[in-house]
């Protein structure tokens, strides 16, 4: 079944906000809080979050703290 455009790009988000900090992090471009957001977003994706949108980082932490995700 197609995809629709608007869930594919969403549900990349996590990857593209990890690559455009590492390709400002190769341009030179110093980012403190930078590294450190593309430091979260690299564990996410290795806990398993790899190609989820960015709301993601709430039930990861929630999970390496112990805690169920919180819904509304």
């Amino acid at each position: 079944p197609e995809v629709n455009p608007t869930i594919r790009s969403l549900a990349t988000a996590l990857l593209l906000s990890f690559a455009t900090i590492t390709a400002a992090q190769s341009a030179g471009i110093s980012l403190p809080m930078g590294n450190l957001a593309r430091n979260l977003f690299q564990l996410a994706r290795h806990a398993g979050h790899d190609g989820q949108y960015t709301s993601c980082m709430t039930d990861f932490w929630a999970k390496a703290n112990g805690l169920p995700p919180p819904r509304l």
